[in-house]
């Protein structure tokens, strides 16, 4: 199966979820430029909208950029999340394609080649940083430090720098909407500079999302492959 250049971010599509997923207290802070008032009622406020939230989804729109010859990839969807580590990405452009994490299982189907990648040892892999958040086996505290960068009229934005050396991120930034602290876009630029870009619309919180929403059951004449090695690192 071939994927697009930004569908082989997965490491930084999951890391927005589990953002979202785990309670913005969770973030050690550090204001840049004196604004650590500010900064603490930003996740006090992002605290209190995602604490409580069992599911989320959106519709988003990715912009993959990499410093290799300025290549630039687009992308639109939608994504869908559920706790505990349940995880569904919907691609409508440039192509169908579709992700779903759940437990232990990864699938990533392509309907146009009529393939399946799949992983049944999701959560035995050498996961990343980012990955091991989703399934609750890291601390954001721990790991992160969180800025407020930026205040604007409708939001905020924050940034987000890991304390150990992380390729695959070494810096993730939220737009955070000032009127219902959700998060309406991220950034996420990895050690080589490339940079990883969601835009978020149509929210929607705690909707009920359907557990069959993230099972998979392949096709019966689809072609399926394992995952190959090293893809989630």
């Amino acid at each position: 199966m071939k994927l697009a250049t930004g569908d082989c971010q997965l490491a930084s599509l999951f890391l927005f979820a589990t953002t979202c997923c785990l309670p913005p207290t969770a973030l050690a802070s550090a204001a840049e430029g004196g604004a650590d008032a500010d900064l603490g009622s930003v996740l006090s406020g992002l605290q209190k909208m995602y604490e409580g939230a069992k599911d989320f989804s959106a519709d988003f729109e990715q912009t993959y950029r990499s410093v290799h010859g300025g290549m630039k990839s687009e992308s639109a969807g939608r994504i869908m999340f559920a706790k505990p580590g349940k995880v569904r990405w919907e691609y409508a452009k440039p192509r169908p394609r579709t992700f779903v994490a759940s437990g232990s299982d990864l699938w990533i189907w392509s309907p146009e080649d009529n393939q399946v990648m799949q992983s049944k040892k999701f959560q035995q892999n050498q996961l990343s940083v980012a990955l091991a958040f989703l399934y609750g086996r890291g601390k954001l505290e721990e790991e992160f430090t969180a800025a407020l960068v930026k205040t604007y009229e409708t939001g905020w934005t924050l940034k987000l720098v890991p304390k150990k050396d992380m390729p695959q991120l070494v810096a993730m930034k939220l737009e955070v909407s000032n009127a219902s602290y959700l998060v309406t876009g991220v950034e996420i630029e990895d050690a080589l500079g490339n940079r990883n870009t969601f835009k978020f619309d149509k929210p929607s919180l705690n909707s009920g999302l359907k557990d069959d929403l993230f099972t998979f059951k392949p096709p019966p004449d689809a072609e399926i492959a394992p995952l190959p090695e090293g893809f989630l690192k």
